[in-house]
């Protein structure tokens, strides 16, 4: 689990399952979409946020 933001806020991600599937040849397992998405909700997260990306 990679979290950043500490302590004003709490942004994590969870990549197992995503990198799992990439490996196993799920195409739709996109890890650039995925990472793009915690990129933008840790970037425009405010004070007090607490989210995980799965």
């Amino acid at each position: 689990m990679l979290i950043v933001g500490e302590p004003q806020f709490h942004v994590s991600m969870m990549t197992f399952d995503k990198v799992r599937g990439r490996l196993s040849g799920d195409t739709s397992d996109s890890i650039p979409f995925f990472y793009a998405g915690f990129l933008d909700c840790a970037r425009s997260a405010e004070p007090g946020v607490r989210a995980t990306y799965v």
